[in-house]
């Protein structure tokens, strides 16, 4: 059975902006998911990627 290649999920990171806390600064990234006609975005720090990796692996 092969699937509709439409309904695969997309995912990219088309910006990221420096953000300051107090004195620390981080980049936090615009992460753009697209799944057939839907399209959403949310925002992660670095650190999140890392931490997600670090599980995964």
């Amino acid at each position: 059975m092969q699937k509709d290649r439409s309904s695969l999920p997309s995912v990219s990171i088309p910006c990221h902006n420096e953000q300051r806390d107090k004195k620390k600064r981080y980049t936090v990234y615009k992460v753009l998911v697209s799944v057939g006609q839907h399209e959403w975005f949310v925002f992660r720090r670095y650190a999140e990627f890392d931490k997600l990796y670090n599980t995964v692996i």
